[in-house]
């Protein structure tokens, strides 16, 4: 049986289909489960109309949990948490393998050292160990040059984010985190290189065999994992964009532009009238209406009233608001069957529904028909596009509109073309504070209040650019460092080709041809693992591009005039040298 007195000192939210959040304390160690399955216990048999479960959540995850669909908790600020983690941990693998692909391109430099150091007796072991060392104290000094500059740059972070983050100096957890992500990095990019030079052998080291080449498969396969990350981020970049762009061209079904929303605070509701003749006989505002709530927000939500035809089960949650007249000339709404309120005495009993409520309830013909809801009977006069007013990014909620000549908690003023802004912004406040004294004069523009929706999603993008652009530069580093050994190892081969009069075309094939190849083994690579991921994430919007492959092309083709550049550059400037040079040394 449901024990009301669990209640008591953990706080919890209370999701529902209705318009208010209901807070409650839960003794230590109090069964969510049993709670929830109370609570629905309860609404079950105290309210005739009953639509869903209820259930609570943790306070604690309010801020990186705070989305739900259909009751289900879908993620939140939590998953942009995890993208930015996992692209942090790409960049650091790219960073690895540049460190892991030059050490052991460069495992001639050391060959020597190596091999005077195992016929004095080092053991294996041991000079994996040192290896390992170097690596991890070159990440160590590394995490304090990046240190250096988060002190320097996170003011410039803290103004992109628009939040005031600091580092907590003395939070332990921080810097032990810290030092075993030092570790760990160290371990992961010095490991490979530890073993391979280790492995030399003094024999082939002294008799001048090549110890290079055993390590070109698992180089070639490091450098394609670069280029796969490289792809990725920027194909997420191009869909991230495109996907903000797709929305912010959705339509809205109302018009933004030059539409103020004031609060009705104080005593406006009471002077309503007067307020509105006096500001509809000035020149600055064409149209003027009183709501519920802000057209860019929804404040109500209840069970969808009774219609003809409907059959047992078929449970819509529908959102609210009220309006007086002059709704959709206000708001620059679209009637598209019947009428809008226009104050007569029927209006009382009228209501307006969206496109959506009507394709949820399967109405055909709706003007005129009835509901039922709490009991009276209201009659259907008009059907209005869907309105979009919170998320861009999801579907449209059936949404029922009701006449209230009395009440409004928003009113919503349509400024006049071409009227001077400032001027109309002033004569508001005058009159505003006129009638409404003790309270100071408040406005939102609606395109302002709008696009902040998309703050998030734009500060994701831009942010993903900045890491992809940070990702290519690394990538980029790496195959600037793997072409010019390419180049010393054949610098003998490269001199005799010039001297018999290969050209400059020639020797660029030649040399870009292997990087050219892994760059479309990358391509090919990419494209199905960055399709599974921007398919997961796109998922978690109703309204959404479709994913086109044709677009990977772009990155690709990117990438690989990036490749091509970098090493036709370099092999240029290695051209220009005199190849007698290279002939001469031993």
């Amino acid at each position: 049986m449901f024990d009301p007195s669990i209640f008591q000192t953990r706080i919890f939210r209370v999701c529902n289909n209705y318009s208010w959040a209901v807070y409650f304390q839960t003794y230590p160690g109090a069964d969510l489960d049993q709670i929830n399955s109370g609570i629905t216990k309860v609404m079950t048999d105290k309210t005739e109309s009953f639509e869903s479960d209820y259930f609570g959540f943790p306070m604690s995850r309010w801020h990186l949990y705070n989305e739900f669909k259909d009751g289900i908790n879908t993620g939140g600020y939590i998953r942009y948490i995890r993208l930015f983690g996992l692209v942090a941990l790409i960049i650091i693998l790219i960073a690895c393998i540049n460190f892991m692909n030059l050490s052991t391109a460069r495992a001639q430099d050391r060959s020597r050292e190596i091999a005077v150091r195992k016929t004095l007796g080092s053991e294996r072991s041991q000079l994996a160990k040192q290896f390992i060392a170097e690596a991890v104290i070159l990440v160590f000094a590394s995490f304090i040059v990046a240190l250096t500059l988060v002190i320097f740059i996170l003011p410039v972070f803290n103004q992109f984010l628009d939040k005031q983050l600091s580092i907590e100096w003395y939070n332990p957890a921080i810097w032990l985190v810290s030092f075993a992500f030092v570790i760990i990095t160290g371990l992961m990019g010095g490991s490979y290189p530890a073993l391979y030079l280790s492995s030399l052998r003094p024999s082939d080291i002294f008799s001048n065999i090549s110890q290079s080449g055993g390590s070109n498969l698992p180089r070639k396969v490091l450098v394609v994992c670069q280029f796969v990350a490289s792809i990725a981020l920027v194909s997420a970049t191009m869909y991230i964009y495109k996907q903000i762009q797709f929305v912010k061209d959705r339509d809205l079904g109302y018009n933004t532009d030059q539409l103020l929303m004031i609060p009705a605070s104080g005593e406006i509701n009471s002077n309503y009238q007067v307020l509105r003749d006096e500001i509809l006989s000035s020149s600055y505002v064409s149209a003027m209406t009183r709501n519920r709530s802000p057209i860019t927000e929804i404040w109500w939500k209840s069970p969808a009233p009774d219609w003809p035809g409907r059959e047992s089960g078929n449970d819509i949650l529908f959102t609210g608001q009220t309006t007086g007249i002059d709704y959709s000339k206000t708001l620059g709404i679209e009637i598209i069957d019947g009428r809008d309120f226009n104050g007569s005495v029927s209006d009382s009993s009228a209501v307006l529904l969206n496109k959506a409520a009507i394709d949820a309830m399967q109405l055909k013909d709706p003007v005129g028909k009835q509901l039922n809801y709490g009991g009276n009977l209201f009659t259907i006069i008009g059907i209005t596009e869907n309105l979009v007013m919170e998320s861009p990014f999801s579907s449209v909620e059936p949404q029922m509109v009701y006449f209230d000549d009395n009440y409004g908690s928003f009113l919503h003023l349509r400024l006049q073309e071409g009227v001077n802004i400032e001027s109309a912004l002033s004569y508001l406040e005058e009159t505003f504070s006129s009638i409404n004294p003790g309270f100071p004069f408040e406005y939102q523009f609606a395109d302002e209040e709008f696009d902040q929706k998309f703050s998030r999603e734009q500060m994701i993008n831009k942010l993903i650019n900045i890491l992809a652009m940070i990702a290519i530069v690394i990538c980029s580093l790496g195959l600037i460092g793997l072409v010019i050994f390419a180049l010393e190892k054949r610098r003998k081969e490269l001199a005799i080709r010039k001297v018999l009069g290969a050209r400059l075309s020639q020797l660029l094939i030649l040399i870009s041809r292997e990087f050219l190849m892994l760059v479309g083994v990358s391509f090919f690579l990419a494209v199905p693992i960055t399709y599974f991921f921007l398919s997961r994430w796109l998922a978690g919007f109703d309204y959404r591009i479709a994913i086109n492959p044709e677009l990977f092309l772009i990155p690709g083709l990117l990438t690989l005039i990036l490749t091509f550049v970098i090493v036709g550059f370099i092999v240029f400037k290695n051209s220009q040298l005199n190849p007698m040079h290279a002939l001469k040394e031993d």
